[in-house]
């Protein structure tokens, strides 16, 4: 931390507030996934059973005196993983701790305070749109700015929705591998164009190539580890596996898609609907979508879309999912959809919030040692002495699961739109 990074707030005094030039916090779509209940075997790991084929053998008998035939157990099997430990850490000098509202605009350690669980909350939020991977951006292009700092464009339908000012990255090049790892733990994001699509960088990254990676900080390795979010349940493909779990050979692990590339109808969302109606009809009720601006944009040009949706947005979908209580929601294929601006613009992701759980260790808290209640931390200086600062942090260690990926849906391949 820099010492001018605390000036600002003594410079001349002409207001009582300070304007926020960053993101704002506003509801996010994990507030729609609750804390679920998972078996923990050991001390990093948790298992997660599934049902595969339900008790019962039905067929004809003879009543006069008849073999009645053998019956039949329900099966299953499980999943296993691993909790993911992250963190959100925060350094203030001496002086933040010592002065008051008459000197400063607003008290910097209440502030501090105050900012940490949600800026957390909205980080995780943006890492639980991922596939499993540390990935918060694929670069398209790379730029200077003035000689000394990097630009990267990500002009895809993930984009730049998954960064924030102010956010550590590391960069990985094409092939993710260990030794692909060109920057770690230095660089900040400096700036962000939304319009564009491009991300600054505190600084220069080491031969920026076009195709690099832009992962969150702390991470290593080849194809470095992430939270299993959204897109790692809401997986449609027919190879790999889910946890261990081959989806080759176990189906029910797929989720249902529907190819939208040649333009987003009402008729397609229909079509997943019923998809999800005949894997697993009874948790279709439950169903939510969440979509990016450009989806929404795209549904409402279209005529029957938005008649849709005057007919649709009505007080019983707050009754019927109370979680949508002052959230921003539209119908679309007779299922509300919540806005969501973590997610990636070319697809609809839809989720039973009931079959999606997290799997903590501990609620998210401060960083404290073993044995110890202590939660600030002196920072230590060059030449070895105490530095005039403190050190704390609020560490989370979590990750997510679903145990129906058969409920949920993928309208994938949604074209952009212009400007988005």
């Amino acid at each position: 931390m820099a010492a001018t990074d605390f000036g600002f707030r003594q410079t001349e005094k002409v207001r009582k507030l300070l304007p926020e030039w960053s993101q704002g916090m506003w509801g996010v779509a994990t507030d729609f996934i609750k804390r679920g209940e998972v078996e923990k075997i050991g001390e990093r790991d948790y298992r997660i059973p599934f049902k595969t084929v339900r008790a019962g053998r039905a067929g004809k008998f003879d009543p006069n005196m008849g073999d009645m035939g053998r019956g039949s157990a329900s099966k299953g099997d499980k999943m296993i993983s691993a909790f993911f430990p992250l963190r959100m850490n925060a350094e203030l000098p001496l002086l933040a701790t010592q002065l008051g509202n008459d000197v400063i605009i607003g008290n910097v350690f209440k502030d501090t305070m105050k900012e940490l669980m949600p800026n957390f909350k909205n980080f995780m939020d943006k890492v639980f749109h991922s596939n499993g991977t540390a990935l918060l951006a694929q670069v398209t292009a790379t730029s200077l700015y003035s000689t000394t700092k990097t630009i990267y464009t990500c002009a895809n339908a993930q984009g730049v929705t998954r960064l924030s000012r102010g956010q550590y990255v590391n960069i990985y090049g094409t092939a993710f591998a260990a030794s692909d790892l060109k920057s770690a733990n230095t660089l900040y994001v400096d700036a962000i164009d939304y319009d564009a699509k491009t991300v600054r960088l505190s600084g220069i990254v080491p031969s920026a190539a076009a195709t690099d990676k832009i992962c969150f900080e702390g991470v290593s390795g080849a194809t470095p580890e992430g939270l299993k979010g959204l897109y790692y349940w809401n997986d449609y493909s027919t190879s790999g596996t889910t946890l261990g779990i081959d989806r080759a050979v176990e189906p029910e692990i797929i989720a249902n898609s529907v190819n939208a590339s040649g333009g987003l109808t009402h008729e397609e969302g229909m079509l997943l609907y019923h998809k999800i109606l005949m894997r697993a009809g009874q948790f279709a009720d439950g169903l939510i979508g969440l979509c990016g601006t450009n989806v929404q944009a795209e549904i409402y040009s279209q005529v029957l879309s938005v008649q849709m949706y005057d007919v649709g947005r009505t007080q019983a979908f707050v009754d019927r999912m109370p979680e949508f209580k002052g959230k921003r929601f539209f119908n679309f294929a007779n299922i509300a959809h919540y806005i969501d601006i973590n997610q990636a613009q070319d697809r609809i992701d839809w989720i039973v919030p009931k079959t999606f759980g997290t799997a903590l260790v501990a609620p998210m808290d401060f960083f404290q040692l073993p044995g110890s209640n202590q939660r600030f931390f002196h920072l230590t200086g060059g030449s070895g002495a105490p530095a005039a600062g403190v050190w704390f942090g609020l560490i989370c260690e979590q990750d997510y699961y679903n145990t129906e990926p058969r409920s949920a849906g993928v309208l994938y391949g949604i074209p952009l739109r212009t400007g988005y």
